[in-house]
């Protein structure tokens, strides 16, 4: 019984873990002989964000969404990638009319991604709709991402079968976020 708590604690804290440590230790205690003695075992556990290689086709009925997020070099530096941001996608609500009034976004049920160690992101079988593209900044803040060039809104309509590549969005800041 005991083992089991610790190791559902454990599976807890890797999943709740914060990005910002690359590798964490995972303990697991083990009885002997039914004794309270028990022996600490380590292991180190990786958790980077692994690399966005190859984006597959999506769903039937479904698209794909991607891009890449760069924090804008100053002073003739190169821009540097965002790594490991965390990204939500939210659907548009309309009025009665067509009008767009609103977006509908939620940290526990809208489609997330991560950045890469190259800054690029993945969203896979999104239904066919319009979306804004939002940070999410731990622990429960969310901040709309406007086009990076015009600054105006960026709304991105996917098709059915589209795997849309937004390309490089490159931002002076983004809020809490240092690559």
């Amino acid at each position: 019984m005991k083992k089991l708590f610790v190791t559902a604690i454990l599976t807890l804290i890797l999943l709740l873990g914060t990005s910002a440590c690359q590798d964490q230790q995972a303990y697991e205690l083990q009885s002997t002989q039914g004794q309270a003695q028990s022996e600490i075992k380590t292991e180190t556990i990786s958790t980077a964000i692994p690399e966005i290689k190859e984006i597959p086709a999506p769903s039937k009925g479904k698209a794909n969404l991607t891009g890449i997020l760069m924090k804008k070099g100053s002073g003739g530096q190169p821009d540097k990638p965002y790594v490991d941001v965390r990204l939500i996608v939210g659907t548009l609500i309309k009025d009665s009319e067509g009008n767009n009034v609103s977006a509908r976004v939620s940290l526990m049920n809208s489609p997330k991604a991560r950045t890469d160690s190259n800054g690029k992101f993945t969203f896979i079988d999104l239904d066919p709709d319009v979306y804004i593209l939002v940070l999410e900044i731990p622990p429960m803040e969310m901040v709309k991402l406007n086009d990076p060039v015009t600054g105006k809104d960026m709304l991105i309509e996917l098709e059915e079968g589209e795997i849309k590549d937004l390309g490089i969005l490159s931002y002076a800041d983004l809020p809490y976020w240092q690559p």
